[in-house]
């Protein structure tokens, strides 16, 4: 795609946000060539239904996009509008951006995980960030999600995220009891880590 774009705007250009697109690894990576004062990039998924099933190396991305801007972006927000397919597993590593402040996955970022990596919180969270946004439905069993990533905060914050602050986190009104109840943990867990937790109905 970077061959549709002028040089000098490339090396111009801070703010990027693609919305319902079906972009993989080795395309985003080309997208993202020679953008070095790149400081926010918004990407939003969603495949055609023209394509069927579709399955989407979401860590193969994470790392393209680490590889072209992880040292200089401060800004990173994916999400998942549709998916006509599986998330395809492997390891999930968002520790490569030095300089991420702000950070906004999908909520079920873990199950991109194969079964054979076990997570850490440094894995996904940047030790940079300062402000996590975490958007939600409240179902599909994205409560084992949220316990993935927050289990004992208090404990593992100083070591693994020493920079982290607020944390806003969806609260749908029709979210299920399991959610619910992962959030009421969590807000427990983020006052013991002298950490912020705003819940958006």
């Amino acid at each position: 795609m970077s061959k549709f774009l002028d040089s000098g705007f490339e090396a111009a250009v801070e703010v990027i946000d693609i919305s319902h697109a079906s972009i993989d690894g080795a395309a985003i990576a080309d997208f993202l060539k020679n953008t070095p004062r790149l400081r926010i990039l918004t990407y939003s998924h969603k495949a055609g239904r023209n394509v069927g099933f579709q399955d989407w190396d979401l860590c193969q991305f994470i790392m393209a996009i680490e590889n072209e801007v992880g040292g200089h972006l401060e800004e990173l927000s994916i999400r998942i509008g549709e998916l006509h397919g599986s998330i395809v597993p492997g390891k999930v590593s968002i520790c490569g951006f030095q300089n991420l402040q702000k950070l906004e996955p999908m909520c079920n970022l873990t199950s991109a995980a194969s079964a054979s990596h076990e997570l850490l919180l440094s894995d996904l969270i940047p030790a940079s960030v300062s402000k996590l946004s975490l958007v939600s439905h409240g179902k599909s069993h994205h409560e084992k999600a949220l316990d993935a990533l927050f289990c004992d905060l208090a404990a593992r914050k100083d070591d693994q995220v020493p920079a982290l602050e607020k944390i806003y986190l969806s609260y749908p009104r029709d979210a299920d009891s399991l959610y619910k109840e992962q959030c009421e943990k969590l807000a427990a867990e983020t006052e013991k880590a002298g950490v912020l937790l705003h819940l958006k109905s």
